[in-house]
């Protein structure tokens, strides 16, 4: 009976998607961004090379079936950065001794952004019709740089420090009173902080012990 089987295959999913909830580890796909030797495994993979890619771990938050039909599964999953649901659609196939692909991906939210607040590309082609009329769309829909850094721990800096993280370099925070700024910003070891001035965003830094190293350097 077909009703029968397809109950049956829904059960063998579900069952199966325990083992790709939480902490997994997952190799990326072959056409990939991740790079081998300093080459992107897409290039390599297109070129025929033979390399090898290695797992690494990932986080599931949820992953739920949502429908299916005989030949198709509809998802919706939560994650954090650096899961590839390519890799998960193959490796669950695989549990289940069968092969498959994704036909069909939607994101619908990353961070604090969802489709809620999304705007299409062909309704902001539209909102864009002249020139002068960009500034007004601009003020409209575009939401200020803090919204995204939000989540990211700030440490103020002064107005000598701003102007050498601008013109990226290293900052050295060696003497006591310095590492208590970020020891009081629990910035102690290996992070990433949002460095301000004054209340704005100057530069997104690495800190690495006592050096503050800017790595994404905002021109407001």
């Amino acid at each position: 009976e077909p009703a029968v089987v397809h109950r049956q295959a829904q059960q063998g999913i579900e069952a199966a998607l325990a083992a790709f909830r939480g902490e997994i580890s997952q190799i990326p796909p072959q056409v990939s961004a991740v790079k081998v030797d300093g080459a992107r495994a897409y290039d390599l993979a297109r070129e025929g090379e033979d390399f090898e890619l290695f797992p690494r771990e990932v986080y599931i938050e949820s992953l739920t079936l949502i429908s299916t039909t005989p030949d198709n599964a509809e998802f919706s999953m939560t994650c954090g950065k650096g899961t590839y649901v390519r890799a998960l659609c193959r490796d669950l196939a695989e549990s289940l001794g069968a092969c498959g692909y994704i036909s069909a991906l939607r994101r619908t939210a990353v961070g604090p952004f969802g489709q809620d607040n999304a705007i299409s590309l062909d309704k902001l082609a539209e909102m864009i019709d002249s020139p002068a009329a960009l500034t007004d769309v601009i003020a409209e829909i575009l939401l200020p740089l803090e919204t995204v850094l939000d989540d990211i721990p700030a440490l103020a800096m002064k107005a000598d420090e701003t102007a050498k993280l601008r013109s990226g370099q290293i900052l050295s925070f060696v003497s006591k009173p310095d590492y208590d700024r970020l020891v009081t910003a629990g910035l102690e070891g290996t992070d990433t902080a949002l460095a301000v001035f004054q209340s704005r965003p100057v530069a997104l830094v690495e800190i690495e012990g006592h050096k503050i190293k800017p790595v994404r350097v905002f021109n407001l």
